[in-house]
């Protein structure tokens, strides 16, 4: 099943050596460009979706017992 779209406001973690397990907040989305706001970072780093499904996953807890 898949997870929801990630949205503005949201906690994601990056997978690859650059970004490797730091956390982000995207700023924003446009199109098919997320804006991500990097921990330690003082701009967001502009990353298409599909350089986004590959390097990058969601880090939103979702309560326990809420999947359908």
């Amino acid at each position: 099943m898949p997870a929801r779209p990630l949205v503005v406001g949201d906690s994601v973690r990056g997978k690859t050596k650059q970004y490797l397990n730091k956390k982000g907040i995207i700023e924003s989305v446009d199109g098919k460009t997320y804006n991500i706001q990097w921990e330690g970072s003082s701009v967001s780093v502009a990353c298409s979706k599909h350089a986004f499904d590959l390097w990058v996953e969601g880090d939103v807890r979702a309560p326990r017992g809420s999947g359908s």
